[in-house]
């Protein structure tokens, strides 16, 4: 029987040994390199301590991805509202002609046929800036830049009407925003040309990855 009770007592002073050695290895490196500290009651502060910074680390890092701030999308966004609202004018131009085609004694129903072209291009214009997929399905090729900078000049062109003068409110309409429009088209196509679509794509996968993340 004492044989048994001093097995035992050696079995059970073993196995505290290796509960005591596992917990010591799970312990952090700072509480191994500083023992008395962690034995004195320094140990519950240390790991508040810990814990705090590791917020606060994180906190940090949400901070920074909140502002982050892109200047090639908010330019292209800019751009993006102005030719929408290029495109709305470019509407309203080519109604006024419409209306005063009506007025003359002769109609011109070839000019107001052309006219309503005109209006059917600039919807066209504001359903591919808004990136309408549903639309953009049936018109793949304005999702190329150089295509696209084509186009706004084609709607342009056939906005322009060539009798009308600035010394007329619809005349100085009509050829600004005709005008505005050929030049929104040139500037398209060199963006294309220089790959800015690319761009825009990269900066805009970023921004997604970062609200992602948060």
């Amino acid at each position: 029987i004492a044989r048994d009770f001093v097995s035992s007592a050696k079995f059970r002073k073993i196995e505290k040994l290796s509960l005591q050695t596992k917990s010591r290895a799970m312990e952090p490196s700072w509480v191994k390199a500083e023992p008395q500290a962690a034995e004195s009651g320094d140990l519950s502060q240390k790991l508040v301590e810990e814990g705090m910074q590791s917020t606060k680390s994180k906190k940090s890092k949400r901070e920074a991805k909140g502002n982050h701030f892109s200047k090639t999308l908010f330019f292209f966004q800019c751009f993006t509202i102005f030719i929408i609202i290029m495109s709305l004018a470019a509407i309203a131009a080519n109604g006024l002609t419409i209306y005063e085609y009506t007025k003359e004694k002769d109609i011109q129903y070839r000019s107001i046929i052309l006219r309503v072209y005109a209006i059917s291009f600039a919807v066209m214009i504001i359903l591919t800036e808004i990136d309408w997929r549903g639309f953009m399905r049936y018109f793949i090729f304005l999702d190329n830049w150089v295509s696209r900078g084509i186009s706004y000049c084609f709607v342009g062109l056939i906005t322009w009407d060539q009798d009308a003068t600035y010394s007329t409110v619809e005349g100085a309409i009509n050829q600004t925003v005709s005008f505005i429009l050929i030049g929104c088209g040139v500037f398209y196509a060199v963006l294309g040309i220089a790959c800015m679509k690319t761009v825009k794509e990269t900066e805009l996968r970023s921004v997604a990855d970062t609200q992602v993340e948060d």
